[in-house]
């Protein structure tokens, strides 16, 4: 209805200019009155379509506001643009939670179009291939990763088997790759970063080949005597015996340190992640084991001690045996005789100025060179394969006191000059303190 009386209005409208122009000018009057309503009448239109138009492209102003025909066109405009708004803004709001997801993947995610070009990327997938989220978008994915192995996968075609891939860019850094194929001859790449498992896969093999080395010779050297006493006549064999017994004793001793070590070190691995709060006497087992070292060493060196009484601490004595037992061995094995061993027991602070209690092992060594520190607290690491060998040591010393140390709460600190000897402090967190009065 308000249509019709739109239209009625504009037919009046030029009636009236019509009739105003007949009687003005008798001849061609008409004409001109309805000339000159119709030129208003466009003008008015086409006011109003620039005004429609306006509004159109710019979603911050208001409708505008006519009556009749074009009041119904805008509100009808009005009512699809809100439409479309609201659809609009859910579409958005849906791809943002597609790519938040994405983002949130614990893998990287590379989106390829049908021409192999990157069309969206996460943040992992940027720090696995060091790519630009940005700038490397509609790139060749296959420029950007230069790695011939990457290449031929992906000219393959072939994509049943994952790829196992290192990128130059991040030393230490595997990958595993997959892709799917979706869409219209689109791709995904997904990464999974398997750098922890390659690294306990490499471990396995070396820790296997280590024990294997370790036994290696112990077991070489009885076989040999075994060998030799079996080819040897009865009265032979058994005059040799003396001289032979002695070193079948000390290889055998030497497998035996080595499996009671692997089995210390595999039993602090498997066991919980904390020993429980029991109040340790540490006094009373420090000065026990320093008497007991003092009597197997022999006064081949000088073991001085200084333990403040009354300072204990929660844990397993056994596994804080393991600890001062390891330090105060290695520091006798590598001590030259007539040098002085000293073992400290007291309060300190730690970096940080926060109070702990600190197992101090100093000797008068040969000393460690400074790119030997880092790696000392791996399984077989030597400074000295050969030495070390000799005096006894199996290697799994001071992996045994990190892993006893991590388990209550506390650190290895090594500290050592090349000829001026080392020190090992153990420090143990405040909370493994017992209190005074406990």
């Amino acid at each position: 209805m308000p249509a019709l009386g739109t239209l009625f209005l504009w037919l009046l409208w030029l009636a009236v200019s019509a009739f105003v122009g007949e009687r003005l000018d008798a001849e061609g009057g008409a004409v001109a009155g309805l000339s000159v309503a119709l030129l208003i009448l466009l003008l008015l239109q086409t006011r109003r379509i620039n005004r429609l138009q306006n509004w159109l492209s710019d979603v911050s102003q208001r409708p505008p506001v006519d009556d009749g025909l074009w009041q119904d066109i805008n509100l009808l405009l009005s009512r699809q643009k809100r439409q479309h708004t609201v659809a609009l803004a859910r579409l958005e709001a849906e791809v943002a939670r597609f790519e938040a997801a994405g983002q949130a993947i614990p893998e990287g995610v590379i989106a390829l179009d049908q021409d192999r070009r990157i069309r969206w990327v996460n943040r992992l997938a940027v720090r696995h291939f060091g790519l630009d989220p940005v700038a490397d978008r509609g790139n060749l994915l296959t420029h950007l990763v230069r790695d011939p192995l990457f290449a031929v996968y992906m000219a393959q075609g072939d994509f049943e088997e994952p790829l196992l891939l290192h990128p130059g860019h991040q030393p230490g850094l595997a990958l595993q790759m997959f892709v799917v194929e979706f869409g219209d001859a689109q791709r995904l790449i997904v990464s999974r970063d398997v750098s922890d498992r390659e690294q306990v896969e490499r471990m396995r093999r070396d820790f296997v080949a280590n024990v294997s080395h370790e036994l290696r010779t112990p077991i070489t050297v009885v076989s040999g005597f075994v060998e030799t006493l079996l080819e040897l006549e009865r009265d032979e064999a058994v005059a040799a015996l003396p001289d032979v017994l002695p070193l079948l004793q000390k290889q055998m001793r030497r497998m035996q340190n080595l499996v009671a070590d692997l089995l210390t070190l595999a039993q602090l691995e498997s066991a919980p992640e904390q020993p429980p709060m029991t109040p340790v006497d540490m006094p009373s087992l420090l000065n026990g084991m320093v008497a007991e070292a003092r009597a197997l060493d022999g006064r081949r060196h000088v073991i001085g001690s200084q333990v403040e009484a009354g300072l204990q601490l929660y844990g397993s004595s056994t596994e804080l045996r393991s600890i001062a037992g390891n330090l105060l061995t290695n520091a006798l094995r590598y001590s030259p005789e007539g040098r002085r061993v000293e073992v400290i027991w007291q309060r300190g602070k730690d970096g940080r100025g926060t109070p702990c209690a600190v197992l101090t092992v100093r000797d008068e060594g040969p000393g460690i060179a400074a790119e030997h520190l880092p790696r000392l607290t791996e399984r077989f690491y030597r400074v000295d394969g050969g030495r070390s060998r000799d005096t006894g040591g199996t290697g799994l010393g001071l992996a045994i006191v990190k892993h006893a140390l991590t388990r209550h709460g506390g650190h290895l600190e090594i500290e050592s000059e090349v000829g001026r000897g080392s020190q090992f402090r153990a420090v143990f967190s405040v909370e493994r303190m017992v209190p005074d009065g406990d």
